[in-house]
């Protein structure tokens, strides 16, 4: 779903833009402007993470909430919410994917092939799918309703996200304490290094 609000940002940004007022000679450097916001926070995500070692998950939830809260602006359909709002959409709504890909290798240190494998097939499915989604409704609604659409959607993924982080928490906590069966106990390596500070089973 997080892929899915994302993904229509460089397809229709400029298109709905030029909708709202904007004059098509600036939506491409606006556009710039956001893509080059969007891979420096990209960047200085991975060097917090680095220094953090933990609470990946709980980060890219709230930069899918700082989304939600833009593409809100966005649906405001003003020239001024694109020139502010738009490169900031970049920097929060999308560009969470490589800080949520490190924690989902931190928490399943066992099968981190099969464990990206799983979130990549649904992050690739969304980004084909939340675009053609996007087009749907800015053609037979309005911009505004699909810009409201995509903020719903990035705010249900940041929901899935803390809930899934805090069922994995209560995983850790069950094998840790030599409490719940077979089927909710870790694997021993990450129940090992979840117990070490900043260590990779404790890193989401």
């Amino acid at each position: 779903m997080g892929a899915a609000s994302a993904g229509t940002l460089g397809a229709f940004f400029v298109s709905a833009g030029v909708d709202a007022g904007l004059v098509e000679g600036t939506g491409g450097p606006v556009l710039a402007a956001g893509s080059a916001l969007g891979i420096v926070t990209r960047l200085a995500a991975g060097l917090q993470a680095d220094r953090r070692g933990g609470g990946h998950l709980r980060v890219v939830a709230l930069m899918l909430c700082g989304g939600a809260v833009i593409y809100c602006l966005l649906a405001t359909e003003t020239t001024w919410a694109f020139f502010v709002a738009g490169p900031l959409a970049f920097a929060t709504g999308w560009a969470w994917p490589g800080l949520f890909n490190l924690a989902v290798v931190r928490v399943n240190p066992n099968a981190p092939g099969a464990a990206t494998g799983i979130t990549q097939t649904g992050t690739y499915l969304g980004a084909v799918v939340g675009p053609v989604l996007f087009g749907v409704m800015a053609e037979h609604v309005s911009f505004r309703a699909a810009w409201l659409g995509a903020a719903a959607m990035a705010l249900l993924a940041a929901l899935t996200i803390v809930g899934a982080r805090r069922r994995v928490r209560a995983w850790r906590d069950a094998a840790r304490d030599g409490g719940g069966d077979e089927r909710h106990e870790l694997p021993s390596s990450s129940r090992d290094r979840s117990s070490e500070p900043g260590g990779r089973g404790s890193s989401d």
